[in-house]
């Protein structure tokens, strides 16, 4: 059964299929994702079940970040019968342990495996956590087409969501300096300088 859009028309994920990438997969893929596939298993197997119980907690051990990812994907699915593919629970445990516990994380989600889903639950999950997210995008009508979307996700778990615009300052409109704001992506230049 594919996942439920809030409007109850079904969302599809172009390379997801009923053959789908199984946990099993990920790991033979990737040895890395060899620590998560028990956690993420378990995610899979209670996302419907009623016998799930959520403790809360702040320490960032993978059993407390495994729990807050399961009762995000819980919650989600109940109250929008969304259901996750493997690599998108696989995706989000792996990013948040990696971005609580190490100094951040990059992944790679193909085309059709649900990224904005993945950030929007990984954002979700971080904050649970009560970590400040900003999630940066290559132009601003995908910022705001995101954000209006996933925003459903993040009233669930009263996180507030919104999108900053750039602006242009006077300085860059007397001249002189490059007009950077006009640029129709995000400079990421700035970024990969910053990555240590």
């Amino acid at each position: 059964k594919p996942p439920v859009k809030s409007n109850d028309q079904p969302q599809t994920f172009k390379n997801v299929s009923d053959s789908q990438t199984t946990i099993d997969d990920l790991v033979k893929i990737d040895k890395g994702n060899e620590k998560y596939a028990p956690y993420a298993k378990k995610i899979l197997e209670n996302i419907a079940s009623k016998n799930f119980t959520y403790t809360k907690s702040s320490t960032y051990n993978l059993e407390n970040i495994y729990t807050k990812t399961c009762n995000v994907f819980r919650e989600i699915n109940q109250k929008f019968g969304m259901s996750p593919h493997p690599v998108q629970v696989m995706t989000v445990l792996r990013m948040a342990d990696d971005i609580l516990n190490s100094h951040g994380s990059i992944a790679q989600v193909k085309t059709g495996e649900g990224k904005s889903f993945v950030i929007a639950v990984l954002a979700t999950v971080l904050s649970q956590f009560d970590r400040k997210v900003d999630i940066v995008t290559s132009t601003e009508e995908l910022a705001r087409r995101d954000q209006s979307n996933q925003k459903k996700y993040y009233d669930l778990f009263g996180t507030t969501s919104g999108v900053l615009k750039r602006t242009v300052s006077n300085e860059n409109k007397s001249g002189g300096q490059p007009d950077s704001s006009k640029s129709n992506g995000f400079n990421l230049d700035s970024l990969k300088n910053s990555i240590v």
